[in-house]
């Protein structure tokens, strides 16, 4: 999984994570120098979508996850 976050760039691994680790919009905004909560929702659901295509696209991974 980490190697998949990776292949989708450091922006969206930064927001991912933080999220993730449960930092409000607000404050991912402000460590990763966004203008606003909106620009990092908008940038969360772009990233996510994109990460779950990567495991859609990748079966043993995908599999993987299923099984967990």
């Amino acid at each position: 999984l980490d190697k998949l976050l990776t292949n989708i760039g450091k922006n969206c691994k930064e927001v991912l994570m933080y999220w993730a680790n449960g930092y409000a919009m607000e404050e991912i905004a402000s460590k990763l120098n966004y203008k606003s909560d909106g620009m990092v929702r908008k940038k969360k659901s772009l990233c996510l979508q994109e990460l779950i295509t990567l495991v859609h696209n990748n079966p043993q991974i995908h599999q993987a996850l299923k099984h967990e």
